[in-house]
């Protein structure tokens, strides 16, 4: 089975959703209440999103042990620490508002259409054959929505 590609991109969007939710650094060192919950937050998402732990370890910069730990607490502070499950449910709230998730999407895109630009120009492509070939796209893609308008 091949090793699934770390998904950077969602990794920092949900850091940035922590950061307003719990008004703290969760990268910060120190070990605040309120750091902790946030780094518990990002790392139960990315593990629904199917992240590895060594993932997670290296973006939070936190051990296995530790991340392990606090997914556990999770359910326990759910259940009997009122903070705490107020801030977790309005950070999870805030990562599925559309306007959240069409700028994640962006994002993506946008990341995606890079790393087409990169393998373009390792084949050798010139600035204007990358040009042609994106309007050419750009085309494609209007033909096949409109076609899908009018059936």
């Amino acid at each position: 089975m091949a090793n699934k590609v770390f998904n950077k991109i969602r990794a920092e969007y949900l850091l940035e959703i922590a950061k307003k939710i719990y008004e703290i650094d969760p990268l910060a060192k120190e070990r605040y209440q309120m750091a902790v919950f946030a780094r518990t937050a990002i790392s139960i998402q990315l593990l629904q999103d199917a992240e590895s732990y060594s993932h997670i370890e290296n973006f939070l910069g936190k051990s296995k042990e530790t991340i392990i730990h606090g997914v556990r607490k999770h359910l326990d502070s759910m259940k009997y620490d009122k903070v705490y499950q107020s801030l977790y449910n309005k950070f999870v709230l805030e990562i599925c508002a559309p306007a959240n998730l069409k700028q994640l999407r962006f994002r993506e895109t946008k990341d995606q259409v890079n790393r087409i630009n990169i393998t373009l120009i390792e084949m050798s492509f010139t600035h204007t054959e990358i040009i042609d070939f994106w309007n050419e796209c750009i085309t494609e893609s209007m033909v096949q929505n409109q076609e899908s308008i009018n059936y």
